[in-house]
């Protein structure tokens, strides 16, 4: 039996490994060139539509706390959770998302990026069609995603008030206070 801390490469909360194919599924490679985990089924399948990509390559990224308390051999399955980080060239993003959703696979912001990789997600949904690098929505939860994105509207919308003219305070276009027929408190 092989404990998962066995592949903690050093001490950073979280550990990458290559997925490579191999006998008809795909596995993580370890830093000694063994495959030491395989992927389901499913992802394995979802996979196969990308690997005809050159220059795209999957990465497992895998907390190391979890590594630490799984065992990959013997009576064990060693089931446990991971993120896949699809990297590829950005002019061949679109290509790669439409084949993911062909697959009913869908692109999630990753959990963790090595340093020196901008975040970009073909299938998000950019305004006026502009795409933008999405690196800082790195390493949010679902939660603290959501709760960005009510602090980003909310800051927008202060930030317009200092854009709004001084009003009259009596006539504000053409519209009396007087027509206001419920008491404010």
């Amino acid at each position: 039996m092989v404990q998962g801390k066995a592949f903690v490469k050093d001490q950073g909360k979280f550990q990458q490994f290559k997925v490579v194919y191999s006998d008809s599924y795909h596995g993580l490679l370890s830093a000694e060139s063994v495959i030491f985990a395989r992927l389901d089924n499913v992802t394995s399948v979802v996979l196969e539509s990308l690997f005809t990509f050159s220059a795209c390559h999957v990465t497992a990224v895998v907390e190391s706390a979890t590594l630490h308390r799984t065992r990959l051999y013997g009576r064990s399955k060693g089931i446990f959770a991971l993120s896949l980080n699809v990297f590829g060239p950005e002019d061949q993003g679109d290509i790669i998302g439409d084949r993911l959703a062909n697959a009913s696979a869908f692109l999630q912001h990753p959990c963790f990026l090595e340093d020196g990789y901008e975040y970009y997600n073909p299938q998000y949904f950019y305004p006026n069609n502009k795409m933008t690098y999405l690196t800082h929505l790195i390493g949010l939860s679902e939660s603290e995603l959501k709760a960005k994105r009510l602090s980003d509207e909310v800051e927008g919308v202060l930030a317009s008030l200092d854009e709004m003219p001084f009003l009259d305070s009596d006539n504000v276009d053409g519209f009396s206070l007087d027509s206001i027929v419920t008491p404010l408190k």
